[in-house]
């Protein structure tokens, strides 16, 4: 099985400095997460985000709440801080320079690139979604107060026009709303989703462009593993067997498992032949000690690309967003 074109690796560093790449996808930015104060009993959490410069070749750290990095890896879209942000900024990476301002009619607190390029999504809420509050001594038991989503904003990047759509939050039946979510792309930028809370994980509700609901849409494959689908569209990456660590990638077609991987989770496509994962350090001892990891399907071919994390269930560890270059 034929390695991809330009596999870059920065293992020396606890978090990376130089670009981490292969084949179609790079980390294009990472954030560090932490938990910030805000009053005696209560807090929010807090993103620090690092953003690669192509004019450096190295990942630096901004002052953004939220980003996404554009296909291709020349723009980003950035929300200021404090969130929920009542405009979004695109932002030239080699310059660090915002170019265009993009007024938004209802405040959001994420957004995120559609897969051609050319629009954007944010998740509209009144409120900071992040915050919790009547926090105990140890932070093991808080309230989350409902943050308000009120729908999505649409942005057509070329003109710079936002349009919102109302669309929400569910409720339980004691009519408390349920934990707040965020509107994505499905897999070909034609619909957004969210999900579905009365059927789980693996059950979304698509909407048009428009805010209309299309229970008739066309459904992406979903699994817990962030890959998805393959670029040809023939794949997808699916758990493995308990008690692992083990991940497979499976036929669309057949549902049959074609390759198995002793990873902790697929995350993203580097070519129709290759994944990057997290694969544990050493023997996997502790699943909360790990890093990138290139895999074929076979599970046989593995060349690490970041150096290992420890304890990413705490505050203080780093998380990618990966990007087609």
């Amino acid at each position: 099985m034929r390695a991809p074109d330009s596999v870059l690796t920065d293992t020396e560093n606890p978090m990376p400095k130089k670009l981490i790449a292969a084949g179609r996808v790079a980390v294009s930015a990472y954030s560090v997460w932490s938990r910030e104060k805000i009053g005696d009993r209560s807090d929010r959490l807090q993103d620090t985000w690092y953003l690669y410069n192509p004019g450096t070749g190295t990942y630096g750290r901004t002052d953004w709440a939220k980003l996404d990095v554009a296909p291709g890896m020349k723009l980003a879209a950035v929300l200021e801080r404090d969130l929920p942000a009542r405009r979004i900024g695109l932002l030239d990476m080699a310059t660090s320079q915002v170019v265009t301002w993009v007024d938004l009619d209802h405040p959001v607190t994420d957004v995120s690139w559609s897969p051609d390029g050319t629009k954007l999504l944010a998740t509209a809420y009144d409120r900071d979604p992040t915050i919790r509050t009547h926090l105990s001594a140890d932070g093991n038991s808080y309230r989350t107060p409902d943050p308000g989503r009120t729908g999505f904003q649409v942005v057509d990047v070329a003109s710079g026009r936002a349009s919102f759509h109302p669309v929400a939050a569910e409720r339980d039946a004691g009519s408390f709303p349920k934990p707040a979510s965020v509107f994505r792309w499905s897999d070909d930028g034609t619909l957004v989703f969210e999900p579905d809370g009365q059927k789980g994980y693996d059950h979304r509700l698509y909407y048009d462009l428009d805010g209309r609901r299309r229970d008739d849409a066309p459904k992406d494959v979903v699994t817990y593993q962030r890959a998805g689908v393959s670029p040809n569209g023939r794949l997808y990456a699916d758990g493995g067997t308990p008690p692992g660590p083990e991940t497979t990638v499976r036929d669309v077609a057949t549902g049959k498992v074609v390759g198995r991987q002793k990873m902790l989770q697929l995350l993203a496509w580097a070519d129709d032949e290759h994944l990057i994962a997290l694969g544990c350090a050493g023997a996997c001892e502790n699943e909360f000690h790990n890093g990138l990891v290139l895999v074929g399907i076979d599970g046989k071919t593995k060349v690490q690309l970041s150096g290992n994390r420890e304890n990413t269930q705490r505050p203080g560890s780093w998380e990618p967003i990966f990007t087609r270059r």
